[in-house]
């Protein structure tokens, strides 16, 4: 049997470690494979996007060797899959043994959607088609799309456990979080979370569940002070809702790295 990591993402263990367990049975169960939580360090995005290189190295240093176990590594967030997939091997020489690491790695490693969407029934065929009546929007965020080039996979899985779609303007616009760029330039993020949420709100929809857990904090803080009743929702939850059986109880959970 295969051995796969799910990589437990710095926001998911401070704010939503759930995330990662649901994630973790989604892979054990469709990949037929064991699924080992690995966590308790960032990958280094935050300082790389930051202009930190050496700060950003020492991270992969820590983290590349624990992954190296692994048949795959998964990772239930576009930005921390982006860094592993991409930036990894930026970091180091090609022909030196962690720049060899980081690109073997980085040939192993899935962003969650990505993943699923090869395995889960029904995800092949036609591209998603929108519904005007449906009451949940689905959130691409920037670094799935363009860093982790994912496409529509998260909307295929959804589209795979019997959920519809709502149709929304501009939904591959950027929400506005971006890590430090909300913090640095406030203003600025604020003004796009309030243009995705009109968006979202444009759209019917009452739910909106995204693969980036990032971007569901910061959409829904921003609701939450404009008073909006949207509910937000990581696509991992959802997925492990609707393809729950019958006397699943909890569902399946992957093992923790006690390293």
């Amino acid at each position: 049997m295969k051995r796969l990591a799910l990589f437990v993402t710095c926001l998911a263990e401070l704010f939503a470690p759930e995330i990662a367990e649901q994630a973790a049975g989604l892979v054990a169960r469709y990949a037929r494979a064991e699924v080992v939580l690995v966590g308790d360090g960032c990958c280094g995005q935050p300082a790389w996007n930051a202009g930190f290189p050496g700060e950003a190295r020492a991270l992969a240093r820590r983290l590349i060797p624990r992954l190296e176990a692994y048949d795959a590594v998964v990772v239930p967030s576009g930005s921390c899959a982006t860094m592993l997939l991409r930036y990894y091997p930026h970091l180091f020489a090609a022909d030196s043994p962690m720049g060899r690491s980081a690109a073997a790695l980085a040939a192993r490693t899935h962003e969650l959607a990505a993943f699923l969407a090869t395995r889960l029934p029904e995800t092949a065929g036609d591209p998603v088609e929108p519904s005007a009546d449906a009451n949940t929007a689905f959130h691409p965020s920037c670094h799935s799309l363009r860093g982790a080039r994912v496409g529509d996979a998260g909307e295929r899985c959804l589209r795979a456990a019997g959920c519809g779609l709502a149709l929304q303007q501009w939904s591959d616009e950027c929400c506005g979080f971006g890590g430090l760029f909300a913090v640095k330039q406030e203003p600025l993020s604020t003004a796009m979370a309030d243009a995705k949420l009109n968006s979202l709100l444009a759209s019917g929809a009452e739910t909106v569940v995204s693969g980036e857990l990032g971007c569901l904090l910061h959409l829904e803080g921003r609701a939450r002070r404009r008073g909006l009743s949207l509910r937000f929702r990581h696509l991992a939850e959802v997925l492990a809702e609707l393809h729950q059986d019958p006397g699943d109880g909890d569902g399946d959970r992957g093992a923790a790295d006690g390293n």
